[in-house]
């Protein structure tokens, strides 16, 4: 037995032998296990495969001997190397797409970004440290287009709903969707402008609700009129935010979405949006304090403003039940800030 576990590439294959028993018993209760628990088994093999080979190679003591099995090494190499290729591939796609657990309507949600000719998000339940549920439970459309919508806003076309054995259930079209409420809301247009800035005597830009999804969930469009209001064109429609979102437009391209339920989805409230297009695109905002501990979470207090020439937001953080006020500064239109000075 000594002799037995003394051996790398023996307990390497003892150790994946029971991981594979665990993956059979965690697959029969319809789980699976998280990515970062797969990519450290791969890291292990990885290793493990090397360091079997280097101790295979120490344990010759003929120098003949061993110039021979590295020889024999090299040449196995050569000849598997589609299955060593294979290995290397898995790796990548482990590694890759990337793994968000978030929370969403008060769940504990895993999303996976799939991106390539289109891009989607599918959400599993998670269930623990280890593992989530093997099914997807919904899933989010892009369209074309390859990008991370953790990263960067666009707009859903379609969600996907699914049921426990992973069987679509229903299918909801954002676009539609909003066609077949635009009759509803003919009669009580004004209720769905949720914002209006009037640029110049023809130029105004707005939002407007296109319609409800999900649960605190709304589709917006950003509208355009350059004939004083005559008639609007979309900037952009589709896009998905959480109801009791702030809007500002600095001017006729620089505006700012800030979505309190937006950014990571875990209760964060510092989804701020920017666009410097008018509201045809939107890119999230980064918006960081240094030396802040861990579990302190800097707010975005309402939506940036503009002091002279200088775009400005204030922030703030609780400590000890008081507001503490950071006030940051912007000089390329809202992608990038610096603290600028704080206040009790």
């Amino acid at each position: 037995m000594k002799k037995l576990f003394s051996n790398i590439i023996i307990d390497l294959i003892l150790f994946d032998l029971l991981f594979g028993v665990t993956c059979l018993i965690v697959d029969k209760l319809g789980l699976e296990y998280l990515k970062w628990v797969k990519q450290t088994i791969l890291i292990i093999n990885c290793i493990g495969i090397i360091s079997g080979i280097v101790q295979l190679l120490m344990m010759i003591e003929n120098k003949t001997e061993k110039i021979i099995m590295i020889i024999l090494v090299i040449i196995n190499l050569l000849l598997f190397s589609k299955i060593i290729l294979g290995t290397i591939a898995i790796f990548i796609y482990e590694l890759y797409p990337p793994e968000y657990i978030i929370e969403i309507e008060n769940k504990k949600m895993v999303g996976y970004v799939i991106n390539g000719y289109e891009t989607r998000v599918d959400y599993y339940k998670y269930k623990n440290i280890f593992t989530r549920e093997k099914n997807r439970t919904y899933e989010e459309n892009y369209g074309k287009g390859s990008f991370n919508p953790f990263e960067e806003e666009h707009s859903i076309l379609t969600y996907y709903y699914y049921d426990k054995e992973g069987k679509l259930e229903k299918q909801i079209d954002t676009i539609q969707e909003s066609e077949d409420l635009k009759e509803d809301n003919l009669d009580n247009e004004e209720s769905a402008i949720l914002y209006e800035k009037q640029i110049d005597k023809n130029i105004a830009i707005r939002v407007k609700r296109e319609c409800f999804i999900l649960a605190q969930r709304e589709v917006i469009s950003i509208q355009k009129t350059i004939d004083e209001g005559k008639n609007w064109n979309n900037q952009s429609s589709g896009m998905t935010i959480h109801s009791g979102a702030d809007f500002i437009f600095i001017d006729e391209e620089i505006g700012f979405i800030n979505d309190y339920g937006l950014a990571g989805m875990n209760g964060e409230n510092s989804g701020l949006l920017v666009t410097n297009n008018g509201g045809k695109s939107f890119l999230k905002v980064k918006i960081e304090l240094d030396g802040l501990k861990r579990d302190t979470q800097l707010y975005i207090n309402d939506v940036p403003y503009k002091e002279g020439n200088i775009l400005k937001v204030q922030t703030y953080i609780i400590e000890q039940s008081k507001k503490k006020y950071y006030y940051f500064y912007s000089e390329d239109n809202g992608l990038n800030w610096k603290i600028e000075s704080e206040k009790e």
